[in-house]
């Protein structure tokens, strides 16, 4: 049994199909699909939309850990 586990992070510009070749990709290597974005915290939107980097405490927010637990993962980010 194959103990190595896959972690996708997708990245890219608005509209560009991450939504598509991620869930593409999760059913492809039966991994799980998160979309980062709807997790995203108010301080976050706003950075987002200031054009604003992510400080590290908005970093921490996202528990990897309990993502990685779930085996395969594909993540969507912005």
């Amino acid at each position: 049994m194959n103990e190595d586990k896959i972690l996708l992070i997708l990245f890219g510009r608005l509209g560009c199909g991450k939504n598509f070749v991620g869930r593409a990709l999760a059913r492809h290597f039966g991994a799980f699909f998160y979309d980062a974005d709807e997790d995203l915290t108010l301080a976050m939107r706003d950075a987002i939309q200031s054009q604003a980097p992510f400080t590290d405490e908005m970093r921490e927010y996202y528990d990897l850990e309990e993502l990685w637990s779930k085996g395969n993962v594909v993540v969507k980010v912005l």
